[in-house]
């Protein structure tokens, strides 16, 4: 897998560090909220826009008017891949 640090296709391969939805809110983490996305790829101990579900865009929970609430994220799109290309060496090597 290719992991993206920018927005291509629905998001679901993104994996940056973007941790505020598209209205300013700080993202909840991942392994705090209910329900608990237990055993999928991206979620963890984190609060980073993801799209564990295949949504139109990647998202996190943030707080609302105290209820716990979904919002999506505005994520740069990509541009080209040489950017993902360089990230992933720079983690393997």
């Amino acid at each position: 897998f290719v992991f993206e640090r920018c927005l291509s296709g629905d998001g679901s391969e993104y994996r940056g560090n973007i941790d505020k939805s598209s209205t300013g809110r700080t993202c909840l983490y991942w392994n705090k909220v209910k329900p608990q996305w237990k055993n999928v790829n991206g979620l963890g101990k984190h609060r980073y826009c993801r799209n564990p579900d295949n949504s139109d865009m990647p998202w996190c929970y943030v707080t609302r008017e105290r209820r716990t609430v979904r919002e999506y994220c505005d994520i740069p799109t990509c541009k080209s891949h040489i950017g993902d290309l360089l990230f992933l060496f720079a983690i393997f090597y």
